[in-house]
């Protein structure tokens, strides 16, 4: 048996075989036209070789691999490798592989050979993404004839492998939308999908089959059930998407063909050459009006922040009177904002009280009393979110006159609770555990009833695989959470946590005590120990005020 060494480059890796030329670490990125005048061929790709005459069985590997990292026309080179009958059966949107070791070729015989990848992550053929904490063995096998006398593969995993790089190339995530259980606010729910004409056809088809099992009975898809694309293919004519869906669509009477209008628009748009949609049923054009589903625009675009003076809006001096004097008085050392900046939640040494900004009245409503809570959370239906530290103590969610509406523990007894926030829509609850292993961030879905009362927090999906020693956590933007978590010789580092996808660090600091970011834009400050407040800019840390004991946007 030989072996090959292969440097991992590349949509399946770049072998460097021994007694071969090694081959580019890089192939030549070209662009394509402009997306707005109408996509007419893959705009963005690798440019990899065909199959040259006489090619060992070695070659014709290597060269399939290397090709995979051309997804335009379909793989339309990468299949040159393989046999006339096989090349029709591959699939290689089955599974992306990410690895960043060296794999490992081995060539069994002549006519196969089996191909070893450390996988670091994996996303799947409706681009659900999967991050293993600890590097996963794939054994990939395939097998070679013949044809016309040139090597061919005739037999392949359905698979493609990349190295991270070239993956953040070839690949962009896109959001499905979804609608709550109340059938008002919509919900994304992450994907990755190489940057292809056709991603807008796996988009809707990944997008009729569903959402995501952790957030099913948190969301709901309006597509009947049967429902698929009468033509596999979305047609765009002059920035309007055109899907033509089969007959099992037109049991969906007309507010769920307007919330299926709403879905598609909400995830095509992201497109850059698709402005519009229109539904047609069996070829038949439909009058279809959008629903709403707009979240309320945000009502502050800097921090709101608690000092010695009371809270204030950053750079501005003055403060609500009625609060300040509120805070003051019971010794207030965090708070929570409700999104349309009528409620208050204040936390000191008696629990957590709620306050009604928008009256003359001082009054506080004592909604939860138990000792040692985490900043309370006022989500986008104003009901206020509690939380201890202690493991095993529950969350719990009051009305905005203070009445208990729900209290559930379960899941989050497995570590004590080092911080939580609530998805901007109150979809999605994010959680930083601390447990004998280490910290850990979950985010699971809030399920509500058609009232939107919140009824249960299920299905916790972990995130941020291999992030250790965090202890703060915000969300920032639809789909990332921001955290921070203990780094070497002193220092802080925050990261940038995609639900859905992989973490990105940014730019360290020291003696970081909160993080928080604004939920629907990218600003991100940071509190320190020494109640300095930072801002995030250019890739540094901007001092912006300081005598800060706490902050928060307002709905975070």
């Amino acid at each position: 048996m030989r072996k090959f060494s292969l440097v991992a480059v590349l949509l399946s890796a770049v072998l460097v075989l021994s007694g071969c030329a090694q081959l580019p670490r890089s192939g030549e990125v070209k662009t394509g036209p402009d997306l707005k005048s109408g996509l007419t061929t893959d705009y963005l790709y690798y440019s990899p070789s065909g199959p040259s005459d006489g090619d060992s069985q070695e070659a014709v590997i290597n060269g399939f691999l290397n090709a995979a990292t051309g997804p335009q026309n379909d793989y339309q080179v990468a299949r040159e490798y393989l046999t006339s009958d096989f090349s029709s059966k591959w699939k290689p949107n089955d599974e992306v592989l990410i690895q960043e070791s060296r794999p490992e070729l081995q060539i069994i015989d002549d006519a196969n050979a089996r191909l070893s990848v450390q996988a670091v992550a994996q996303v799947d053929s409706v681009g659900l993404w999967t991050t293993y904490p600890i590097a996963r063995l794939r054994t990939l096998d395939f097998k070679l004839v013949k044809e016309n006398n040139q090597w061919r593969i005739s037999s392949a995993p359905n698979a493609t492998v990349l190295v991270k790089p070239v993956f953040d190339v070839l690949f962009k995530s896109y959001s499905l939308y979804f609608f709550d259980n109340e059938n008002k606010y919509l919900v994304p729910d992450l994907r990755w999908f190489s940057s292809r004409v056709s991603t807008s056809t796996r988009l809707v088809n990944a997008l009729i089959k569903g959402p995501n099992q952790w957030l099913q009975g948190s969301v709901k898809n309006s597509f009947p059930d049967g429902t698929k694309l009468a033509l596999d293919a979305v047609t765009v004519e002059n920035g309007t998407a055109v899907v033509d869906l089969n007959t099992a669509a037109t049991k969906a009477d007309k507010s769920a063909r307007s919330r299926m209008l709403s879905q598609l628009t909400a995830t095509l748009n992201q497109l850059p050459n698709i402005f519009a949609v229109r539904i047609q049923i069996d070829h038949n054009p439909q009058e279809i009006a959008l629903q709403n589903s707009q979240l309320p625009m945000s009502t502050s675009y800097n921090p709101m922040i608690l000092d010695a003076k009371g809270i204030r809006q950053l750079e501005k001096e003055s403060q609500n009177d009625k609060v300040s004097l509120v805070a003051k008085r019971i010794g207030a050392n965090e708070f929570g904002y409700s999104p349309d900046g009528n409620y208050l939640a204040l936390r000191s040494s008696r629990g957590i009280d709620l306050l009604r900004v928008n009256t003359l009245s001082s009054e506080l409503t004592t909604i939860d009393n138990r000792a040692d809570q985490l900043a309370p959370v006022i989500d986008n239906r104003n009901q206020v979110w509690t939380l201890p530290t202690k493991a095993g103590e529950a969350i719990q969610a009051h009305d905005a006159n203070g009445k208990p509406l729900f209290s559930q523990s379960g899941w989050l007894s497995q570590g004590d609770h080092l911080a939580f926030g609530i998805s901007r829509e109150g979809t999605r609850l994010a959680v930083l555990l601390k447990s004998k292993s280490g910290t850990a961030v979950y985010v699971a879905a809030i399920k509500r009833d058609e009232y939107g009362t919140p009824i249960g927090v299920y299905s916790p999906r972990r995130v941020a695989l291999g992030t250790s020693s965090m202890f703060s956590l915000a969300w920032s933007g639809v789909n990332t959470l921001v955290a921070v978590a203990s780094g070497s010789n002193a220092s802080d580092v925050p990261k940038q946590i995609i639900v859905g996808g992989g973490v990105t660090e940014i730019t360290s600091m020291t003696d970081a005590k909160t993080i928080l970011a604004q939920a629907d834009s990218s600003a991100i400050y940071l509190l320190d120990k020494n109640n300095i407040l930072f801002e995030y800019r250019s890739s540094s840390w901007l001092g912006v005020e300081t005598g800060v004991i706490a902050a928060h946007f307002i709905g975070n």
